[in-house]
């Protein structure tokens, strides 16, 4: 279990935060923020506020599959741009060009592990995912842990563009099925 602050109610939850992740509100010192930062050296470089309502987990990435270790891919220095998939958008493919290939060890787990990790005792109000095109598959590895959370705000992909090698992350052909059930 994480060790979460004194009083803590509630944890709003934002995977793949870079370097400026959700902060806690500053009315309500109950809520913290989980912040999960792939890039290590990006998670560093997070200005953690004095209160201690701020939990960064780095070298951590959240996926599908089984616990494991992986080459995570960096496209822009301080983690601006990152993923456990190779582009392949052409135009996505340029602009990243000069970047490209910066690759860093990280630990991935479901999202049901980071759920786990969160006492029963706390509510989820908010989990937040910038993927690059894991998002789905991130939320289906929660399984039935997604429903602690009343909100979810997520990046998604429409009219079938895909930015990132194996990824299924449209908002129609893959999140309005899964949505559903």
């Amino acid at each position: 279990r994480l060790e979460l602050p004194a009083g803590t109610r509630g944890v709003i939850i934002n995977v793949g935060s870079k370097k400026d992740p959700i902060q806690p509100p500053v009315d309500n010192s109950s809520i913290v923020v989980i912040a999960v930062e792939p890039i290590l050296t990006t998670a560093m470089r997070i200005k953690r506020p004095r209160h201690g309502r701020l939990l960064v987990i780095g070298g951590v990435a959240i996926a599908s599959g089984p616990p494991r270790f992986q080459m995570f891919r960096e496209y822009f220095r301080d983690g601006l741009s990152s993923s456990l998939a190779k582009v392949i958008d052409e135009r996505l493919r340029q602009l990243f060009s000069q970047d490209e290939g910066r690759l860093w060890p990280v630990a991935v787990l479901p999202l049901k592990t980071l759920l786990r990790s969160i006492p029963s005792s706390v509510n989820i109000l908010h989990v937040m995912t910038d993927m690059q095109g894991f998002d789905l598959d991130a939320i289906k590895s929660a399984g039935d842990e997604i429903r602690r959370t009343p909100s979810l705000m997520t990046e998604v992909s429409c009219g079938g563009k895909v930015a990132y090698e194996g990824v299924k992350n449209d908002l129609a052909l893959d999140w309005m099925d899964y949505m559903r059930t």
